[in-house]
């Protein structure tokens, strides 16, 4: 098995988490962000360097993410409560 550089782990970090932050659901969007934020930050406190099979892994999640997000945005949906920007006052 070979070897992942640490700058492809950062590249395809960014990249999932840029593919959730395109749901246009917040719990969807909040959930898959949250997940990704896990999973690295439990394989960066294990001892092992995760191996090439994990970043296959990483790589086919991304795609099914993206394909998820463009699904996700084909149907609208209206903004919820907490997502909504409060009114501004005119004083």
């Amino acid at each position: 098995m070979g070897s992942v550089s640490k700058e492809a782990w950062i590249k395809i970090y960014k990249e999932l988490q840029h593919a959730a932050s395109r749901f246009p659901q917040y719990y969807y969007r909040e959930f898959f962000k949250r997940r990704i934020r896990d999973h690295f930050g439990a394989a960066a406190a294990g001892d092992e360097q995760p191996g090439a099979e994990h970043y296959k892994k990483a790589e086919d999640l991304l795609t099914v993410l993206r394909r998820q997000a463009t699904v996700s945005e084909s149907y609208p949906s209206s903004k919820l409560v907490i997502e909504k920007e409060p009114p501004k006052s005119s004083n």
